[in-house]
């Protein structure tokens, strides 16, 4: 039951963050985000491989939000904010950070939407011509 409350919690903080990067933000979604952020204390530092990581005392069903949340904050207040895109397929919801110089991308993934868009396409272009 804990579990299932935290993965509703994390949805909500998805949608959240999702809406005030789209510019479509609810009355409710930053202070939803800021409890959050209230409660995803950065401890200190630990070592972790050949690197250092944050260590929490924070429960471990809600600590892989933290960096997700973290980030997230970082980018909604940093210059990189209007990189944040969200991916062209209609039936995607992903938002992707555009490092290209000229923030041409278009798709999350050009694998996956990018390729499916571009079949889509070819297909409506071949059923049209015959």
């Amino acid at each position: 039951a804990r579990a299932e409350a935290v993965v509703a919690e994390a949805r909500a903080l998805r949608e959240a963050i999702a809406r005030l990067f789209q510019g479509r933000a609810r009355p409710d979604d930053l202070a939803l985000v800021n409890g959050f952020l209230a409660r995803a204390p950065r401890a200190g530092l630990v070592r972790q491989g050949s690197g250092f990581g944050w260590d929490t005392d924070a429960d471990p069903l809600r600590a892989p939000l933290w960096p997700v949340l973290w980030n997230a904050a970082d980018l909604m207040t940093g210059d990189a904010r209007d990189r944040v895109r969200c991916c062209a397929d209609p039936e995607c919801r992903w938002m992707f950070l555009d490092t290209a110089r000229n923030r041409p991308r278009l798709w999350c993934s050009m694998e996956d939407c990018g390729n499916r868009a571009k079949a889509r396409r070819h297909y409506l272009r071949s059923k049209r011509a015959s």
